[in-house]
């Protein structure tokens, strides 16, 4: 999964330069604005979160409400369940 987002986000670094034809304070801008709008689905991943896909899918589809978006970082800071060797949740 960290794998993907890398991807993501370098792909949408090289399109926000397309995108703005080579101005570089615009693909900046385009790429700080996603970076706040995915800010929960990255705090989720950077913590290790047992429901980051669905924090992530929550944030993609959601996120440009505010209140999914508030939803989606309320989530991400909740606890983390770990599970032990079996697969329980301890």
């Amino acid at each position: 999964m960290k794998k993907f987002l890398g991807y993501l986000i370098l792909g949408v670094a090289v399109g926000a330069i397309v995108y703005t034809n080579g101005s570089v304070v615009g693909a900046w801008l385009l790429i700080l604005w996603i970076a706040i709008y995915f800010l929960p689905a990255l705090i989720a991943l950077h913590r290790g979160h047992h429901q980051m896909l669905a924090i992530f899918l929550l944030n993609l589809f959601l996120g440009w409400s505010f209140l999914g978006w508030i939803a989606s970082l309320v989530w991400s800071a909740t606890a983390i369940r770990h599970r032990d060797a079996l697969g329980y949740v301890a």
